[in-house]
């Protein structure tokens, strides 16, 4: 199936070196890296930090590209040179790449599901996707395709047989939420939670509120339907500027669409009994431990019946386990390590916590990193997360980089041993000599804390002589 191209022109200014009736697309022949350019493919040169992509054009026909967008400055600035290829002429190739992308979705019509939130977004993302497959082919964002550039990738990657599309919607600031609303047209709308993440870049929690609130008036203005957390007083709050969206609330409260009953919590799963209008009774099982998932699965729930199906009773819900989130590994020693350290707020970072006081092992060693984008509130917050961490279960808490040491020395009226280390070498060194088999170990941070060196560390089994 090809894009339509004659629409894309009636929505974005083009202008062509060639007759543009010859030009015949397929989304998965459409590229941002000239090294990936499929035989008869488009090839559409994004600027970045480092690079420029017009610097790969001629490369990109040498691979075999039948066409490619051009910025206009830049082909009259090098015109000489890319007088004879075949170009479609645009003002920025980032807005042409999203408007491409969204009219790919256009001809899908598909229900487009957007999820959104300051955190459990990719959680909230598996989950829903777990909940959705047994009943209709799901597509969604990879990794962390999340902004204005992963959004319109997820999008021309869906295939004709999808019958709904999952969209995680990251932000830096405001009107970033609206620019990916804009490009993915979704009709459903799920927010997660509103927290500290990104104050150093928005301020203070009500900013943060508005600007995730941008998919709610998104879909306000379309017609669309959000599914927000009932306990989430901020999120009851922005429901004052949206008058005339429908919301569904999904939580404990007795306003709520799907409604909590009752939670029985165990190390690796939890039983849930709930409700969806008031009506019948409904048993699953979530196979990943916490409380604040089970609010996330809600707004899954809420989903799924908006789109008119129901659960199996006892269905285990079992989301696919990404890098760095929840992920089990086994170490060589028999210790178990849980890597969560891809994201990491002060939210985020309380509830695994909690989750993790109440798991059974043998000893339990947790290592937190940094929680970044906090801004000037960063030595508050991780000061407040230390006297958190001192009423856990923990046998030791041991904090690695700077920013950890004002939570390490606040943790001090815990019942466990409290280590800091200001390098990855040394952490590594003291886990090493202090894991023991029957140890769980938690890994918790922002992602620029770089905690996956240290499974580097603990993984690495060295050759033995003479091998």
């Amino acid at each position: 199936m090809f894009i339509d191209i004659q629409a894309f022109f009636e929505t974005t200014p083009v202008s062509a070196t060639f007759a543009v009736e010859t030009i015949k697309i397929r989304p998965e022949q459409i590229s941002t890296d000239s090294r990936a350019i499929p035989e008869g493919g488009l090839f559409i040169p994004l600027r970045g930090e480092f690079h420029d992509g017009h610097a790969y054009l001629l490369k990109s026909f040498e691979l075999g590209a039948q066409a490619a967008f051009c910025e206009k400055q830049v082909y009259e600035a090098n015109r000489n040179t890319y007088a004879d290829l075949p170009l479609l002429l645009v003002e920025n190739c980032l807005s042409a790449y999203q408007a491409l992308a969204r009219q790919w979705r256009r001809q899908l019509n598909i229900p487009v599901i957007g999820i959104t939130g300051s955190s459990g977004k990719t959680s909230t993302k598996e989950i829903l996707a777990a909940v959705l497959s047994p009943f209709l082919k799901v597509h969604k964002n990879k990794a962390n395709f999340n902004n204005e550039i992963g959004v319109p990738k997820t999008l021309l990657e869906i295939p004709v047989d999808a019958q709904v599309a999952i969209i995680e919607m990251g932000m830096r600031g405001q009107g970033q939420i609206t620019e990916l609303a804009e490009i993915a047209e979704p009709n459903l709308g799920l927010i997660t939670q509103i927290g500290t993440a990104h104050l150093s870049e928005l301020g203070s929690q009500a900013n943060i509120a508005d600007a995730k609130w941008e998919l709610a008036k998104f879909l306000e203005a379309h017609q669309g339907k959000l599914f927000a957390q009932a306990e989430d007083p901020l999120q009851r709050l922005a429901a004052q500027q949206t008058p005339q969206l429908a919301i569904s609330w999904c939580g404990e409260s007795e306003d709520s669409l799907v409604r909590l009953l009752s939670v029985t919590e165990y190390d690796t799963f939890q039983e849930i009994e709930y409700q969806v209008q008031a009506g019948k009774v409904h048993t699953l099982q979530l196979m990943m431990p916490g409380r604040h998932q089970v609010r996330n699965l809600l707004l899954c729930l809420g989903v799924l019946s908006a789109l008119g199906y129901v659960l199996p009773e006892h269905t285990q819900i079992e989301p696919e386990q990404l890098f760095g989130r929840n992920q089990i590994i086994e170490l060589p020693n028999s210790a178990t390590l849980i890597n969560d350290a891809y994201n990491a707020n002060p939210e985020s970072m309380r509830a695994t916590l909690e989750v993790f006081g109440r798991r059974k092992a043998k000893r339990k060693i947790a290592v937190l990193g940094k929680m970044g984008e906090l801004g000037p509130q960063s030595p508050q917050l991780h000061a407040e997360l230390g006297k958190f961490c001192s009423q856990l279960e923990l046998d030791y808490l041991i904090g690695l980089g700077d920013e950890t040491q004002i939570l390490i020395e606040n943790a001090e009226r815990g019942a466990f041993q409290r280590l800091w280390f200001q390098e990855h070498a040394e952490c590594i060194q003291a886990l090493t000599q202090l894991l023991a088999p029957g140890d769980l170990l938690l890994l918790k941070a922002s992602r620029s804390a770089q905690l996956e060196k240290l499974i580097e560390g603990l993984t690495f089994v060295p050759e033995s002589e003479g091998a």
